[in-house]
């Protein structure tokens, strides 16, 4: 998907979305936790994108 160094990069985008998952459902930290799974989703959605929303390949 172009991210450079992949390996780490995936790493930390996993983190990111399962501590903010984490953090959302303990109710800590609320408002940075939702920026952080926001920010996770804004990346995803800017790689997906030029697919279409309802892309299936």
């Amino acid at each position: 998907m172009g991210f450079r160094p992949a390996k780490p990069s995936a790493i930390l985008a996993g983190v990111g979305e399962a501590g903010a998952g984490v953090a959302l459902a303990l109710g800590l930290a609320t408002p940075a936790a939702g920026a952080a799974a926001a920010t996770t989703m804004g990346v995803a959605a800017s790689v997906h994108a030029p697919n279409g929303f309802f892309a299936t390949e």
